[in-house]
Order: structure tokens, then C-alpha cells, then sequence
């Protein structure tokens, strides 16, 4: 399931607040994903999704160099984070709870057997079409 199916009201999501109060914000969006009207944490994860996607995004693309898989694992995140709200505690940072996420996530998909494509330089990307993606162990022969 794509994360864009989740906001399909078309509402429009408010603005994150600015300075200090940013932490609480996003903790009280955290924890208004725990709650149990379905409405209201679709809202929450848009908002929260709006605050934090790119950072999560960056801090995916940095561990896994590349960037169809970083969308990927970053919508799994948030799909991660909707399931698992109520298992968040307020104790420190919310951030350091959803880049924990990340990072697990991430690391999951270096480690699993669909890791072994290569991605190519953009430059001959298409000199192969219809041949599917290039193996790790069919550059080494």
C-alpha cells in the first residue's frame, strides 16, 4: 500500500510550529496516532508525515544510497509508525523514536535477498531494456 493512499481527503495539513515546541508537536501527533478514531490518526500521520517525511527520507538515503529503495523504506516507516503508535512513550525526543524506525527498516533491506540488484548510471540505464535489472554475480564473471 502506498502512503499516498492514506490521504486521499484532500484536506489541507496544517503548518508545523516553529521553534522548541516542534518536539511536542510531533509527540502529540504521535500520540494522537494511538488513539482509536480512525479519522482523526489519518490526520495525525498527515501532518506528521508533512513535518517529517524529508528528514526521514534523508536519514533512509544516506544508509541505503539509493533512492527508489529510500521512498520505499520511507513509506514503510510511516506505515510502521501507524501501526506501532501506541506502543510510543513520551520520554526524550519523537524524532529519535521514528529515525529508530528508519534505521531498522533500513537495515533490513540491506540485509534481505532483494538487495542484490545493481542499480546503473543514469547514462546507460536504458541500454538494456526488457532484460531485467543486472545481478551482482553476473558482473563477476
Amino acid at each position: 500500500m502506498r502512503i499516498s493512499a492514506i490521504f486521499t481527503e484532500g484536506n489541507r495539513l496544517a503548518a508545523a510550529p516553529r521553534g522548541g515546541s516542534n518536539d511536542r508537536h510531533i509527540e502529540g501527533l504521535l500520540l494522537r496516532l494511538a488513539g482509536a478514531d480512525t479519522a482523526g490518526r489519518k490526520d495525525a500521520l498527515g501532518e506528521l508525515y508533512e513535518l517529517t517525511a524529508s528528514r526521514i527520507y534523508g536519514y533512509v538515503l544516506s544508509i541505503l544510497r539509493n533512492r527508489s529503495r529510500a521512498e520505499s523504506v520511507t513509506q514503510d516507516v510511516f506505515i510502521r509508525i501507524y501501526e506501532a503508535a501506541g506502543k510510543y512513550s513520551p520520554q526524550g525526543k519523537p524524532l529519535a523514536w521514528m529515525f529508530t524506525i528508519a534505521r531498522n527498516l533500513a537495515l533490513m533491506m540491506l540485509r534481505s535477498k532483494d538487495n542484490s540488484t545493481v542499480e546503473l548510471p543514469p547514462e546507460i540505464e536504458g541500454a538494456g531494456a526488457g532484460q531485467g535489472p543486472l545481478r551482482k554475480n553476473s558482473l563477476m564473471r
